[in-house]
């Protein structure tokens, strides 16, 4: 069974309305409500976490020899824009 199909009447929901209404998604063929899976959710969140760890890593590279008295602020902002 796929990710995107209603488990009580097997209508395929589309990924533009799983990913625009992943907070209350509801099927479009028989109205119940549906939840994104929290492996999912922990799954995204972890991956936003290496995105960012990443970011503060190749930041921290580049700046690790500048004189610049704030260059070890540089690192952190830079993880924020991810």
């Amino acid at each position: 069974m796929a990710a995107r199909v209603c488990p009580d009447c097997l209508h395929v929901v589309s990924v533009g309305k799983v990913l625009a209404y992943s907070n209350d998604l509801v099927c479009p063929d028989c109205g119940k409500p549906l939840e994104i899976s929290s492996p999912s959710r922990y799954l995204a969140s972890f991956a936003g976490l290496i995105a960012g760890l990443i970011v503060w890593w190749a930041a921290s590279k580049h700046y690790a020899n500048d004189s610049w008295a704030l260059a070890w602020v540089l690192p952190i902002v830079f993880s924020y824009f991810r």
